[in-house]
């Protein structure tokens, strides 16, 4: 497993900034495409024991500017009416996470025909396909409940309506 100071302990041994493909690269940046931290391979080539992408994603400050660079995206693509869970809007996840939802390795799809099968009663319980899905908070995690949230309308007739 990656951790910070295996990280950092890499990083002592990248070339001087004269040396690096630019003197401004830390050996490492964010991916434009998947919007996260990765190796730069001009500046670790020929290094013994290279940083690599999961060894990038481990540095604070990598996964902060890949949140910038996120929220940047998402910003110009979808304006600001979204809201954001760990840095990530509904819009965005696919192109982050690709097609798995963050917290599994279940698709939002697989996760919403699960809770179709389970749930889903026409004129009373109704989810859209494209349904949210949301990673629980803080509370449900301290549980130690392991699933997410899925999106559903819910029927309800005026007549049961009180006062």
């Amino acid at each position: 497993m990656t951790t910070e100071a295996t990280t950092r302990a890499k990083l002592t041994r990248l070339p001087p900034p004269e040396e690096r493909c630019d003197p401004a690269c830390k050996g490492w940046f964010i991916d434009q495409e998947k919007l996260v931290p990765v190796r730069c391979d001009e500046c670790w080539h020929g290094i013994a024991d290279p940083l690599d992408d999961e060894d990038a994603a481990a540095l604070p400050e990598a996964r902060a500017e890949a949140e910038r660079t996120v929220k940047q995206v998402h910003d110009g693509e979808h304006g600001t009416a979204y809201e954001f869970y760990e840095g990530v809007c509904p819009l965005c996840r696919e192109a982050i996470y690709g097609k798995e939802h963050p917290m599994s390795k279940f698709t939002d799809k697989q996760l919403i025909d699960t809770a179709k099968r389970l749930y889903h009663e026409e004129g009373s319980i109704e989810i859209d396909d494209a349904a949210e899905v949301s990673t629980p908070g803080d509370t449900d995690a301290g549980k130690g409940e392991r699933g997410v949230y899925v999106q559903a309308w819910v029927w309800v007739a005026f007549e049961d309506v009180k006062p």
